[in-house]
This record gives structure tokens, sequence and C-alpha cells, in this order.
């Protein structure tokens, strides 16, 4: 796959942001059993949360308690809120290779890998965004 392909396909991606939280395993224990029963046993910690917070977000907007913000609103919401933080390329690198790896055991292609040119193509998105 060549690089253009790749950020293509990196550019395609909706906006994500990297999460780090401490939480009592029985919370996690009682979503994992949840989902499990409904047959989307998450493969990663990361993945359940993932998939708990887009299932609360989407039972608030179902009850009309909030709408889904565009990604230029959303990142100004956070903005607002004090809710966004310096991004760390290392942690988001790896981030985007794990998620991407996790991605991989269901197709058997690693779709992003560490490359200069996906670092530069990171830097200055990161960079027109702040």
């Amino acid at each position: 796959m060549s690089t253009s392909t790749k950020l293509s396909e990196l550019a395609s991606r909706p906006a994500t942001h990297l999460l780090s939280t401490r939480l009592d395993g029985r919370y996690l224990a009682a979503l994992a059993t949840y989902w499990s029963s409904q047959g989307a046993l998450p493969r990663s910690v990361s993945e359940l949360a993932r998939l708990s917070l887009e299932a609360f977000a989407s039972l608030l907007m179902a009850n009309s308690l909030v709408s889904l913000p565009t990604h230029s609103e959303a990142l100004e919401i956070l903005r607002s809120l004090g809710l966004t933080a310096k991004v760390n390329l290392k942690s988001l690198q790896e981030a985007l290779i794990k998620e991407d790896l996790d991605l991989s055991s269901l197709t058997q292609q690693p779709k992003v890998t560490p490359s200069p040119d996906i670092m530069a193509e990171l830097e200055r998105r990161l960079q027109t965004q702040t």
C-alpha cells in the first residue's frame, strides 16, 4: 500500500481523541457482560470504552438531550470547556498503530505503519487545528 493511499485512509477517518482514564474494574466487567450478552464483545478495554461511550451518547441523542456536533463544533466545545490538551505525537502514533493492529487481526493487513510521511502529515494537521 502506498503512502498516499495510507494518508487518504487516515484522512477519511473521523476525528478521534485519545483517552486515558482509570476506572473501577467492576464497571468495566459490567459493561463487558452487557456487550457480550448483546453479541458484541469488544476485543480490548479501549474498544469496550469506545463502544460504551458511543452507546451512551446515542441514548442521549435519542432522548433529545444532546445533538451530535460537527467535528469543528466538537473541537470548539471541548476547547471552551478546557477539555483539550496538547497532543503528544508519539502517543498518537502509538494509538493509531495499536488501533490498526487490532483492525488488521480482521483483515490480516496493517493499515498504518510508522513512517516519516505519516508523522509529517499528522504534525501538519495538528498545527492547522491549533
